[in-house]
């Protein structure tokens, strides 16, 4: 689409009164914090391949809260960036916790 169609179509709806006020700052803040709470859940409680499907669920849940949350208060969260961050972040864990183990197994048994 382009980007003139699209400031158009905003010029429209602010001309014609369709946008909603802005919510409060502390429902920002509010919903900000439940999603870092959720996100820092993932490590607490996730253990092993749990982890994956933890942050799985809780992606598609911010995806969902965030698409709600941007239609009904007017509040955007960009949730991709932390999510994919985090995703690395779970499978580079992942990984060098089976490098530990498979560096325990030949310590143990040898080649």
């Amino acid at each position: 689409m382009p980007g003139a169609l699209i400031h158009a179509n905003y010029v429209e709806a602010v001309l014609s009164q369709q946008t909603t006020a802005p919510s409060s700052e502390w429902l920002h803040l509010l919903f900000e914090f439940a999603v870092g709470l959720g996100l820092v859940s993932v490590f607490v409680c996730g253990i092993g391949y749990w982890k994956l499907l933890y942050l799985l669920l809780l992606s598609v849940v911010i995806c969902f809260a965030s698409v709600v949350a941007w239609a009904n208060v007017g509040i955007f969260l960009d949730a991709a960036p932390p999510l994919i961050l985090l995703g690395a972040h779970t499978a580079v864990e992942n990984v060098l916790d089976w490098k530990r183990k498979a560096a325990a197994y030949d310590a143990r048994f040898g080649d």
